[in-house]
């Protein structure tokens, strides 16, 4: 029989939805439950024209997902700036299903020219750091490179602006 079936976070909110047919009242198929999902209570629902089947889960721990990539964005964004000019790195750290990785803590750090900045975590995997340019060298390029560590390599991601006096 043609159903679609459906699986609902804690919150209520569809996160995945398939059209499929069940094969002697059942249908195969898998739902990934992706790196930063919410513990507590889940739904899966299968309805046809006939019928409508819910089925509660509980998520009760999950394991971090790992960053896969770091984009990194400068604000305002532009390639040179006047000393004394202040800016923003932007950062966001991503795991392999393109979500967002908040509360990385000592596992992500940012630098400018390989002096620690002081990282705020914005939430949903998005970092930020404050650069004052007064105290930067002027007439000179200077870099601001971001690294997160997981379980097999070092993520890198830079990006260079040229600071006039």
């Amino acid at each position: 029989e043609n159903g679609t079936y459906s699986i609902y976070n804690p919150s209520g909110i569809l996160k995945n939805s398939t059209q499929g047919t069940a094969t002697n009242g059942v249908y195969r198929g898998s739902f990934y439950l992706f790196g930063n999902y919410q513990l507590g209570e889940w739904k899966l629902r299968a309805s046809t024209d006939c019928y409508l089947y819910q089925k509660n889960f509980t998520v009760t721990e999950h394991l971090t997902s790992e960053v896969m990539k770091i984009n990194l964005y400068t604000i305002p964004s532009k390639i040179i700036y006047n000393q004394g000019e202040q800016l923003t790195a932007k950062f966001q750290a991503i795991d392999a299903n393109g979500e967002g990785l908040p509360g990385l803590g000592s596992k992500i750090k940012a630098a400018i020219d390989s002096t620690p900045l002081t990282l705020t975590d914005e939430g949903d995997g998005w970092y930020s750091a404050t650069i004052d340019t007064t105290s930067l060298s002027a007439n000179n390029f200077h870099v601001i490179e971001v690294t997160a560590t997981n379980s097999t390599a070092t993520i890198v991601n830079s990006k260079s602006f040229y600071l006039k006096g």
